[in-house]
């Protein structure tokens, strides 16, 4: 959820607006988008530390309620105009309750997100210079948390990203830079790298789907949060080019800094995109992917194999209040268990009240191994603004012939989410 470097730190980086970071984005709870989250490389989900930073912002309108968080969430900018500091907050608790597997399995838990960029260079200009952070602790509400539940109904794909148990942690840590007017965009330090490739523009379990095949890349075989570097490169509003390494012992929860310099072995991915403006329609970004983690033999420790694969990603407005997304990936399996994956999916702004947002996606797994089935997986949700700092997401999704439970052809899963952020 609020992993460090999530995908839009790409997304940021190729971002056809490519908007900065300090300029007012629209209200996330209205239309967030990859523009306004990191700016390290281009590409991906809006959970970077950046976007949800940018998750707070109070949404406009005389028809929605004040709350209390939002006086917080203005002491907060009126800081980061004076001092070029943001800091941000933010409380996700979900609550997941299955129908299929052994005893209908249900799972609760929190995530809380403590959010810093404090920009040291270049304020208010084209090419500011930025140190990011991200802590975050996850913690279980009741008995189990909500990742444990794929286990239980036998399905190969999580039914959300995240949402564990696991002590505080810093998962970012790192420098992001923009030079040459903005055309080059890079970042170095502590990072994470399911935030720098493979992601989509409606790729975050705080703000969309839960299901992990929409809200993460189960294609892709990513370390932990750690040691890493990315950069972009975007001449021109048409295009962009962007890649990046990162420790492939990655581990969110350690720092694993020797593990670098004494393996040196990699997390290693490269990425181009178009991302033209369409009359009519709107802004789009269209991109592969290739990625490889190498193979992993310390001393001390089970042997990894490596593994590899590619991603083709599509994202594309359709008018004021229309997103699509498709994307296919494709791994060797050797440590994902996935050879293929295809999914595609929508939201709507503004169906069931101006400030929701309704979407619905669909995605299909192969497996691999030939005892395990192919799963099909359907989710649709709402999430409705409640107040200017929070809201509230009704989810429903459909697990067809989980690849591990030979026992139910359909399993459901219903989910709520509350969250408030500034």
């Amino acid at each position: 959820m609020i992993e460090l470097l999530n995908p839009l730190i790409l997304g940021i980086m190729l971002d056809p607006r490519q908007a900065p970071i300090e300029a007012p984005a629209e209200p996330p709870a209205v239309r967030p988008s990859a523009a306004d989250s990191a700016d390290i490389t281009p590409a991906q989900p809006p959970s970077s530390t950046l976007q949800e930073l940018d998750a707070g912002a109070p949404v406009e309108g005389t028809e929605i309620w004040r709350d209390p968080f939002g006086e917080l969430g203005r002491a907060s900018r009126a800081l980061e105009q004076s001092t070029g500091l943001k800091l941000g907050f933010a409380y996700t608790a979900l609550f997941q309750q299955a129908f299929g597997g052994a005893g209908n399995p249900s799972g609760a838990g929190g995530d809380v997100d403590l959010l810093m960029k404090w920009t040291l260079l270049g304020r208010d200009t084209k090419d500011p210079g930025a140190l990011v952070v991200n802590a975050e602790y996850r913690h279980e509400i009741g008995h189990q948390p909500p990742s444990v539940l794929a286990g239980e109904i036998g399905a190969a794909i999580p039914t959300t990203n995240g949402f564990g148990e696991r002590p505080i942690v810093v998962k970012e840590a790192y420098w992001s830079q923009r030079l040459f007017d903005g055309a080059l965009r890079f970042g170095v330090g502590r990072m994470d790298p399911e935030n720098l490739v493979g992601g989509h523009a409606l790729q975050s379990a705080n703000l969309y789907f839960l299901n992990k095949a929409f809200s993460g890349n189960p294609s892709v075989a990513y370390p932990g949060s750690g040691l890493a570097a990315a950069v972009g490169w975007r001449p021109n509003e048409d295009w962009y080019l962007a890649a990046g390494v990162a420790n492939a012992y990655g581990n969110t929860t350690t720092a694993e800094f020797e593990s670098l310099f004494d393996e040196w072995d990699l997390f290693s991915f490269g990425e181009a995109g178009i991302t033209p403006s369409i009359d009519g329609l709107g802004q789009g970004r269209y991109r592969v992917a290739v990625w490889n983690t190498a193979a992993r033999d310390r001393v001390g420790e089970p042997a990894r194999d490596s593994d590899y694969g590619f991603n083709l990603i599509l994202d594309q407005e359709l008018g004021d209040s229309l997103r699509v997304f498709a994307r296919y990936g494709y791994s060797d399996g050797s440590l994902t268990g996935i050879r293929n994956l295809a999914e595609a999916g929508c939201a709507l702004d503004g169906l069931l009240g101006a400030r929701s947002v309704t979407g619905a996606a669909v995605a299909f797994v192969d497996t691999l191994a030939a005892d395990r089935s192919n799963e099909t997986i359907g989710e649709v949700f709402h999430r409705w603004q409640l107040s200017e700092q929070s809201q509230l997401t009704a989810s429903v999704q459909l697990i067809l012939d989980p690849a591990d439970n030979a026992d139910d052809d359909l399993v459901g899963v219903f989910s709520f989410r509350f969250r408030v952020a500034f």
